[in-house]
């Protein structure tokens, strides 16, 4: 009786903890789609990826679930930083050193124009 007690409350505990992660994963969209887009000189400073592994099963039963992220971290010409998040295809096309107009939304990188 103790254990199905406690098999019930870790299902609502797990349940309660994927309702909060999906709500604030939908309020980080929201304020970046919210935001205005911005268009500033900048200089490329960096470059990251990094890896989400986002199920814990075996690769021949599930396939590669691991996700790429990608970031590019700039500098204004007022000496702030910004680090956007941006997609594979961007990320190649943009190289440390190189400076331009950045087009950005929130944590969005939009556009990248080189000088």
């Amino acid at each position: 009786m103790a254990i199905y007690f406690f098999t019930i409350v870790i299902q609502y505990i797990i349940t309660i903890l994927m309702a909060i992660i999906i709500f604030l994963i939908l309020i980080r969209y929201l304020k970046n789609l919210l935001s205005p887009v911005k268009t500033i000189r900048a200089k490329v400073i960096d470059k990251k990826t990094f890896m989400i592994r986002t199920v814990n099963i075996p690769y021949h039963v599930s396939g590669n679930l691991n996700r790429t992220k990608f970031s590019i971290t700039f500098e204004t010409e007022g000496g702030k930083t910004i680090e956007l998040l941006c997609n594979n295809i961007l990320y190649d096309g943009i190289f440390k050193g190189e400076e331009g107009y950045l087009t950005y939304q929130g944590e969005w990188l939009k556009d990248f124009r080189k000088e």
